[in-house]
């Protein structure tokens, strides 16, 4: 019954971490150039003026910064009360931050702002985290834990949209029928009010002198360009298709606009790649998760699930790729197939051949700067040294590749907690034998355009429509006018 010492087992604490294989960087990078100020958590136009308020009002009342932090935690919880309460949304958005744990707090006719504003109530410590980076991105907030107004934060047309939300915030507990009557305050209202109109300049109308806000500025045309040629429940799909295929669009090296939809066209091509890596590796943990094994076993598992061909064979089995200088979308048809290994492998040997298919900035963001993390090069030589060799073959030694990657990229985050070693991994090595705890998320790497349709359609330029569709409002009209 004795396994051995302790620290040989359970010494090293180990559980789940992101991105296994470390092979998203090349997408999340390019997305970060193109979207500042937008990441996959900021759903809500107006919070980003709260947060500029509430830093602002904590300054002015020369709070300390615990203080600070309880005084936007008490504006978040009030503003999803109102959020909650309001019956007839201007458009229908996702949830407000926390609502979902609000009801524990409405007390018959009240809200208890004191108790579900602690820390570990409505949020575990409230939501500046997810808004300060963005805040600070777009010139809302200077850096620092306890930032002041940034360069580009206008405090009083925000506290002439938003002034109302910190008499309320303020209360230990609010009537819920004060809460109703306060829908001017609910984050769908943002368009309507002068923090909206202040964000609108800030996020899309009016960019500043650096070149990250032109390229979020040029984004948002070009996802409103999508969704009126489709309009579509699901933003990203839209933009996505219209980005990564076609005839590319005017000369990059000569249009800013051009330049923008090059970069994004790399960014979801490249994404096809990752998520099969991603899709890749949670087949190869399903299979230790069900049955532990050594490596070796673990690749002859993954060659027995492939088909029986040549890497010549395989490559001249997969979709067309161009038609002319149009990019088809080869990608798309690889995923009607039902998801398996096979079709993972043949999506990877996809992104190798688009090597051939692009050139200038669109093919330098779609290769990337990492040498390292298994992109198309990798792939494309792989592939060439191994075209008379069987698929089979080829991808038991992918197997072993992948796990060893694992296992030095979970070693290089490891950390020390409370004097234990800490490694973010779900993948265990016992003696050679290869196990893991929970299941491996998959999918693509978030080009975050579904976050930007919710800041856009918060601010007035999209809503949706019957049947659930993304569609422009006139204000999006005019602006993708101007954009185009």
């Amino acid at each position: 019954m004795v396994e051995g010492p302790a620290w040989t087992g359970f010494g090293i604490e180990e559980s789940a971490g992101r991105y296994p294989l470390r092979v998203e960087g090349a997408v999340s990078s390019v997305v970060g150039r193109l979207l500042p100020g937008v990441i996959t958590t900021t759903r809500h136009a107006r919070m980003y003026a709260l947060h500029t308020l509430g830093w602002a009002e904590a300054h002015e009342r020369r709070l300390d910064q615990a203080a600070a932090g309880a005084l936007i935690r008490r504006m978040e919880v009030v503003i999803a009360g109102i959020h909650h309460l309001h019956d007839a949304h201007r458009v229908k958005l996702s949830t407000a931050h926390g609502e979902d744990a609000l009801e524990h707090y409405l007390i018959g006719d009240r809200l208890d702002v004191d108790a579900a504003s602690e820390l570990g109530g409505m949020s575990r410590r409230g939501f500046a985290d997810v808004y300060q980076g963005p805040c600070v991105r777009i010139g809302a907030l200077a850096e620092g834990a306890y930032p002041r107004p940034g360069a580009r934060a206008d405090v009083s047309r925000i506290r002439e949209g938003l002034g109302g939300l910190l008499g309320l915030a303020e209360r230990s507990s609010v009537a819920v029928d004060e809460l109703r009557a306060a829908s001017g305050l609910c984050l769908c209202m943002a368009a309507d009010g002068d923090d909206g109109s202040w964000l609108r300049d800030v996020l899309v109308e009016k960019p500043d002198d650096r070149g990250s806000d032109r390229r979020r500025q040029l984004t948002c045309g070009l996802l409103l360009d999508a969704l009126a040629d489709r309009p579509s429940r699901r933003a990203t799909v839209a933009f996505r298709d219209r980005s990564a295929f076609g005839v590319p669009e005017g000369e990059p090296e000569n249009d800013e606009r051009s330049m923008v939809a090059a970069l994004w066209q790399a960014a979801a091509l490249r994404n096809f790649s990752v998520g099969a890596w991603r899709s890749l590796w949670r087949w190869l943990t399903g299979e230790l998760r069900a049955d532990p094994m050594t490596a070796q076993q673990l690749a002859d598992r993954l060659a027995d699930a492939l088909n029986d061909v040549t890497v010549t064979g395989m490559l001249e089995g997969l979709p067309d790729r161009m038609d002319g200088d149009a990019v088809r979308p080869a990608e798309l048809e690889l995923l009607d197939a039902a998801p398996s290994p096979m079709r993972d492998v043949q999506m990877l040997a996809i992104g190798a051949e688009r090597l051939r298919d692009l050139d200038g900035p669109t093919l330098k963001a779609f290769v990337g700067t990492d040498p390292t993390d298994l992109g198309p090069r990798w792939v494309s030589g792989l592939l060439e040294e191994a075209r008379d060799r069987h698929v089979r073959d080829v991808a038991r030694e992918v197997a072993v590749i992948l796990v060893r990657r694992a296992q030095r990229v979970a070693l290089s985050k490891m950390e020390m907690r409370q004097g234990r070693p800490y490694v973010p991994t779900r993948l265990r090595d016992r003696d050679g034998i290869l196990g893991v705890r929970g299941e491996e998320g998959a999918g693509d790497v978030a080009l975050r355009t579904d976050s930007l349709a919710d800041v856009l359609a918060g601010i007035g330029y999209l809503t949706i429509g019957d049947g659930g569709l993304w569609r422009l409002t006139d204000r999006g009209e005019d602006l993708r006018g101007r954009l185009t």
